[in-house]
């Protein structure tokens, strides 16, 4: 393994210096360390050889934790393993992820959060242990789909690794020695993923039980898609923003001894380990990501580690950014929730006094309304499409029938369609056109509108205007950058937060259902769940109420009551599309803010 020979120069070096105690101080210690850990050392030459391992680390120990470093190494249940014990156990062989074939997601105009914690929610799980298997890749794998999995249904599911390992065998994963993320989540696409509870891990070990078939995949796993992050630690941090991201990282023997703070020696870039992003934020002004690792609670801050942020170094700290991926479920649970396009969007021009409309309206994954007007007019209810596996193509699947009503409506008003685009990032559908020989582009957005007035231009007579000239400036006005509408038109989708006063924590969602129904779910001190409840919001386009919050049986009346909570009042802000809770919890006062996911 990588690093062995760079290690064994260490201890080299440890070995043929003087120890930093005497041989009765490693003994004691290791015995401790022997009983603590429940070690079976069989014979005489397994204990001298845990010694040994046992005496270079603790030297390696105090020496890095006597020096100024802003972390620090312990002892844990790896310490009687010399680094190539170690790697052999409980890393893999790197296996490059191909990205010639994928979509690369960099998430170009996506702003990420200041600082994210996915470990204090559902979306993570409680921190597992792999053993002594080279499972890594299959723990990182499904630690993104519990996190995908909480996204897109509300609840937390712990999945199974031992499917993965057993039998995800012809994708190039390879069980105990290794194997990818990207390969496991094209096999869950096909198989599906059992629950940990139905398939329990049985490989800690280090050898793999055969694959059983009796287990049933959870409701959604199957058909999943994946995505790859592009390789810099903005978009990673972009993607980490919205939801757990499965990553692979270069860990050598600091890993292997971290116990505690923001570990700064994170220069190699040779991946052999497979672990989960689930945050990112800064402790005294250095900048971290946050990692759940599969080696049990007692490892590092309590199963985590903080590794550097911002570097500037190729492929980022650890590697962590060459190898990033994540699942989307059921094609609404990507990041953004906008794995693929959903709800309404449209787009308008006007130019001298030629208007040019688009509205598409999906239906589901393979269906849309689509509506143009102006000077192109058709109407085209459940139309099928594809949106093709790079996340941006999408075409229109009849399109070349004779009958088809798309094709007929643009020959009537002599236009081709060259293209439609998709963006999950600006979470926008641009329609690529030639009309009269002349290009033009309309973004269609969700929920908003475009509107330009131009001049009248010169040289037009009688008020006849030249359509190719118009189109012209029309297709220029679009390029650069038609002024929208900011506001939205109204509440729609998932909005999420959490808010912490004074050790005090209450989570929130809503989902909206309509424009007079949410889903109502609050956490953590405050516990209610109450589906279907009936709201307005005002003429003001802020003031939201429930409306009927003081009926003595309302369900979130009664959820607040029950726990002590005065609700002042619930506010949605356009601009930022979020909705703020505004409350009182035993007199202390509290804004929840809810996201848009």
């Amino acid at each position: 393994m990588k690093f062995s020979v760079a290690f064994s120069l260490v201890s080299a070096a440890s070995t043929a210096n003087a120890l930093l105690h005497s041989h009765a101080h490693y003994e004691s210690e290791f015995n401790r360390h022997v009983v603590t850990y429940g070690l079976d050392l069989a014979n005489d030459e397994d204990y001298n050889a845990g010694l040994r391992a046992f005496k270079t680390n603790s030297d390696l120990i105090e020496t890095h934790n006597n020096g100024n470093h802003g972390y620090e190494l312990g002892h844990n249940k790896f310490s009687h393993l010399s680094f190539e014990e170690f790697a052999a156990m409980h890393l893999s062989e790197p296996v490059p992820r191909d990205e010639t074939s994928r979509y690369i997601n960099a998430f170009e105009g996506v702003e990420a959060a200041d600082k994210v914690d996915w470990s204090t929610t559902d979306a993570v799980t409680p921190v597992k242990d792999q053993g002594s298997c080279g499972s890594c890749w299959a723990f990182s794998t499904t630690g993104g789909m519990e996190g995908a999995y909480f996204l897109a249904n509300g609840k937390q599911v712990s999945f199974s690794e031992q499917q993965l390992v057993s039998c995800d065998t012809k994708s190039g994963d390879m069980g105990c020695n290794g194997g990818l993320m990207d390969n496991a989540f094209g096999y869950i696409k096909t198989a599906g993923l059992c629950s940990e509870e139905d398939y329990p891990y049985a490989s800690s070990s280090g050898t793999a039980p055969r694959c059983k078939s009796t287990c049933t995949p959870v409701s959604g796993t199957k058909g999943i898609s994946f995505t790859d992050v592009a390789n810099t630690e903005d978009a990673l941090a972009a993607a980490v923003s919205q939801q757990p991201i499965s990553v692979a990282v270069d860990a050598d023997f600091h890993w292997q001894l971290y116990h505690s703070g923001i570990m700064t020696h994170v220069s190699g870039t040779q991946l052999d380990h497979g672990v989960l992003a689930v945050g990112y934020g800064t402790d005294g002004g250095d900048n971290y990501w946050k990692i759940k690792n599969s080696w049990a609670e007692g490892w590092g801050e309590n199963g985590y580690i903080r590794i550097s942020k911002d570097i500037s170094q190729e492929d980022g700290p650890c590697g962590i950014t060459s190898a990033a991926s994540y699942p989307s479920l059921g094609g609404k649970s990507s990041l953004l929730g906008l794995a693929e396009p959903h709800g309404s969007y449209k787009g308008k021009v006007t130019k001298l006094g030629i208007t040019v409309t688009g509205q598409a309206d999906v239906l589901d994954e393979k269906h849309t309304d689509l509506k143009l007007g102006g000077y192109v007019k058709l109407e085209c209810p459940n139309e099928e499409y594809t949106l093709h596996d790079d996340g941006k193509t999408i075409t229109l699947d009849n399109i070349k029938d004779k009958d088809n009503c798309v094709k007929k409506g643009l020959d009537d008003n002599h236009v081709s369609l060259k293209s439609i685009k998709y963006s999950e990032g600006k979470d926008t559908i641009t329609i690529d056109v030639s009309v009269l020989g002349v290009g033009a582009e309309l973004i269609l957005k969700q929920a908003t509108g475009m509107n330009v007035e131009l001049e009248v231009l010169e040289g037009s007579s009688n008020g006849v205007i030249q359509m190719d000239s118009v189109l012209d400036f029309l297709k220029e006005a679009v390029k650069a950058g038609v002024q929208h509408a900011k506001d939205l038109e109204a509440l729609e989708g998932s909005y999420k937060g959490k808010v912490s006063e004074l050790g005090i924590t209450v989570t929130g969602q809503a989902d909206i259902l309509d424009e007079k129904h949410t889903n109502l779910k609050l956490g953590g001190y405050v516990e209610l769940e109450c589906d279907n409840e009936e709201y307005t919001l005002a003429d003001d386009g802020k003031t939201i109420t429930l409306d009927n919050i003081n009926d003595k049986d309302n369900c979130v009346k009664k959820g607040l009551d029950a726990n002590h909570v005065s609700l002042k009042s619930i506010k949605y802000g356009e601009q930022k599309d979020a909705i703020t809770i505004d409350v009182k919890v035993l007199g202390i006062g509290a804004e929840l803010v809810l996201n848009k996911v």
